[in-house]
């Protein structure tokens, strides 16, 4: 949306004051996006509202995006998670944004405790050890012990192979949305684990000042990551764009790990 308003000369603003205040975290860096909320208008006389999700098939199709875009009313609202030029997208992160003072405070104190030169690995449980909701419904999760023990080992191995394959790195940086997998990848001494506690800003109750910042931290800090790593396995999620954005911020891409990458290491162990 920021390309489309750069190309089209169109005025750019957010407003996002839910489950948490993104000036909280972000700020305005050359392009002063703010808007308050009494300058908001609604009035379909003069809004169009344009809403687009990964599911639309436009991720790759800037001139059907665009031209989707367009209106003849003077506001356009968009809701949309489509990416598109994600060579441009550190460049654009960087015009658009830069963390608030807590943020940025945050960022310097632990990146103090990680090094200069860390890794990141990231992996996305989707609630399977029944510690974070998310559509359990969609994503139910496991019933046996030794499910939950399998999927653990799995992953704790994936973060061992990262950690063998970059022997320089101070740390390896572990990020996850269960609690439970990161008490038992903190065991490891080359891990680090961003203290505070995982939430689901779609499913948060307790909303306060904050509550997202862990999800912020662990978002930048694996954009600053020498390389940053996705791991899934089985029924975890293997198509999360958490750290894929995160690595875009960082001028980088994710490497994605699977079972299948790890076979040569593990034959090693047998």
């Amino acid at each position: 949306v920021y390309a489309y308003c750069r190309q089209s000369e169109y005025d750019f603003k957010i407003f996002w004051e839910y489950p948490d205040t993104l000036t909280n975290y972000l700020i305005p860096q050359g392009t002063d996006w703010l808007i308050k909320k009494e300058q908001m208008c609604y009035d379909r006389r003069y809004v169009d509202f344009k809403f687009f999700n990964n599911y639309t098939g436009l991720a790759n199709d800037e001139t059907s995006y665009f031209s989707l875009l367009k209106s003849s009313k003077p506001i356009v609202h968009v809701y949309s998670c489509i990416t598109l030029h994600e060579d441009y997208y550190s460049v654009y992160f960087q015009e658009l944004f830069q963390p608030s003072e807590v943020l940025s405070g945050s960022i310097a104190e632990q990146t103090k405790i990680i090094g200069d030169k860390y890794v990141s690995i990231t992996f996305r449980f989707i609630g399977l050890f029944g510690d974070f909701i998310d559509r359990p419904d969609l994503f139910p999760a496991l019933e046996k012990e030794e499910e939950k023990a399998e999927y653990i080992d799995i992953c704790l191995n994936a973060v061992k192979y990262v950690k063998e394959i970059n022997p320089w790195a101070s740390k390896v940086l572990v990020t996850a949305d269960s609690m439970l997998f990161l008490d038992e990848a903190k065991k490891l001494d080359f891990v680090y684990v961003i203290p505070g506690d995982v939430s689901h800003m779609d499913t948060t109750r307790n909303l306060n000042d904050f509550s997202q910042l862990k999800s912020f931290l662990d978002l930048l800090l694996i954009s600053k990551a020498e390389k940053s790593y996705n791991f899934a396995y089985k029924r975890m999620y293997s198509n999360s764009k958490f750290a894929s954005t995160a690595s875009l911020i960082g001028g980088r891409r994710v490497i994605d790990l699977t079972e299948k990458n790890m076979e040569a290491w593990r034959r090693k162990f047998v």
